[in-house]
């Protein structure tokens, strides 16, 4: 998978809020620094312009077009990431920059307070999770596993913000389960499929997080991020979910790190992205989405206006939406009325200004046959809690009752871990989902590895599915088990 971002800034929209940011055109100025022996970084490259002390981003693995930052006063510093299913190795290289730039900070000029993360798929998820770990080096999700010498070793060790591009933030949820023996993720075992996911790192002091996921993606796409979004919101912090796909999104990522880096919190700027599609079939609605960087202190209404097309396609749209206090996005709800386009503009206001995504357009489909998918809403199965869920839900008509087959992987044995599942689950007319229930026959014992409990869904008839189709739930100990709340099914609340 390859994201460029470019990073791209307008004069009109300078991320330094400056008259004099530079035009987005030509090679990015930046001066080279010898680093010394030793260094846990590949590279850092200072802005040609300023004196600094400079804010910097560490690029995990490499992201393409990360260099143009360095035209708007921000260092770049690079550093090896993950290989492929080793995302461990990206969590202590990161961890690593991040330690050697707050123990350097002075003689390579850089600011150790304005440090930012960014990281493309495995690497994205990396700069999630050390961005959350800060004084966190040794985890014990059934057995210890070590995810960076000694961790970020001071919980003053910290980052300001983090751009996740596409980076599974949950190894137990994904549909790469289905012929593991060790219970977890791409045959890591589960300790290490636990320890690498940065949803397990979530706690109240974290710093903003932007989120930019494809839709249909399997284990890089939106569910893995509305996972994360909707445990990190849980818990009172900032985070910007967004959907990927056309276009140019180099202005969504230079406005988050310009708020969070460069401390720009006026003019609030705002973007419209395109949600998932309608269907009348169902029917499910569609949605657009809003954001805002920038100041968050108070609501932000935000006015739109709807092409032609929208007053045949769906039902009648308020022509704004307010983003709540402390919020950076809200959502334009689609209601569908008929096959067809729905296409919306955002409206310029004193109150904002408006950024590059400035309309967006999503489709209204006939959505048969129904497609089904499968998400862990309660994904640690605790003493505590008596049994896990994985929810199995569909979009399309509700009009008939579907059995959807599954087949079950982990390594949790049927009739000793748990209770042993059918291989069905049948949805109800009228009804979105249904859920399997993982009840455990017995816990592990302290020392013991967890077990997991993964289905996958298959064919069947009068219903297909996508990436979406595969879930798991893991038998674990209340001491010592993450902090990872129920999740509701993300498409459920359309």
């Amino acid at each position: 998978m390859v994201l460029g971002i470019g990073l791209v800034y307008h004069k009109t929209q300078g991320a330094r809020a400056s008259a004099n940011a530079p035009a987005a055109s030509g090679q990015p100025q930046g001066v080279p620094q010898n680093l010394p022996r030793g260094s846990s970084l590949k590279s850092l490259i200072l802005p040609a312009a300023g004196k600094g002390p400079f804010p910097v981003v560490v690029d995990i693995g490499g992201v393409q077009g990360v260099e143009r930052l360095l035209d708007y006063g921000i260092a770049v510093a690079k550093t090896s990431g993950g290989i492929a299913s080793d995302f461990i190795r990206g969590y202590k290289s990161a961890n690593g920059a991040v330690a050697w730039l707050h123990d350097n900070a002075a003689s390579v000029n850089v600011d150790p307070d304005r440090i930012g993360l960014i990281g493309l798929s495995k690497n994205g998820n990396a700069a999630t999770g050390v961005a959350l770990s800060a004084g966190i080096g040794t985890t014990n999700f059934g057995e210890p596993v070590q995810i960076a010498p000694g961790g970020q070793r001071d919980p003053s060790d910290r980052v300001r913000c983090a751009v996740n591009l596409s980076g599974t933030t949950d190894l137990m949820q994904t549909d790469r389960l289905r012929a593991t023996s060790t219970g977890g993720a791409m045959n890591m075992t589960i300790a290490t499929a636990m320890s690498a996911s940065a949803i397990h790192y979530i706690s109240k002091d974290d710093p903003p997080v932007l989120l930019l996921f494809p839709f249909d993606s399997g284990a890089h796409g939106w569910m893995s991020g509305h996972r994360f979004d909707a445990a990190y919101r849980s818990e009172g912090l900032e985070s910007t979910l967004l959907l990927t796909g056309t276009g140019n999104w180099d202005d969504l990522v230079a406005d988050f790190l310009a708020v969070h880096l460069l401390d720009r919190k006026s003019p609030v700027r705002v973007h419209l992205v395109a949600g998932g599609s309608a269907a009348l079939a169902g029917p499910s609605n569609g949605w657009f989405t809003v954001a805002r960087f920038g100041d968050l202190s108070a609501d932000l209404r935000v006015r739109y206006a709807a092409d032609a097309g929208a007053k045949t396609a769906c039902k009648p749209l308020s022509g704004s939406v307010t983003i709540p206090a402390g919020q950076t996005t809200a959502e334009i709800v689609v209601q569908p009325q008929a096959v067809g386009a729905v296409s919306v503009s955002l409206l310029d206001d004193k109150a904002y200004e408006v950024g590059a995504h400035r309309a967006a357009k999503i489709n209204v489909l006939a959505g048969d046959p129904p497609g089904v998918y499968a998400v862990g809403t309660r994904p640690c199965a605790k003493a505590s809690d008596g049994k896990g869920l994985i929810t199995v839900g569909r979009w399309g008509s509700m009009a008939k009752a579907i059995t959807v087959n599954y087949t079950i992987a982990g390594n949790a044995v049927a009739g000793t871990d748990y209770r042993p599942l059918p291989g069905k689950v049948t949805i109800p007319a009228g009804a979105r989902s249904a859920t399997i229930e993982v009840v455990p026959l017995r816990y592990p014992s302290r020392g013991q590895a967890y077990k997991s409990v993964a289905v996958s869904l298959e064919a069947g008839d009068g219903y297909d599915f996508g990436p979406y189709c595969g879930a798991a739930c893991v038998i674990i100990t209340d001491d010592g088990a993450p902090n990872v709340p129920d999740i509701t099914d993300p498409f459920e609340v359309r």
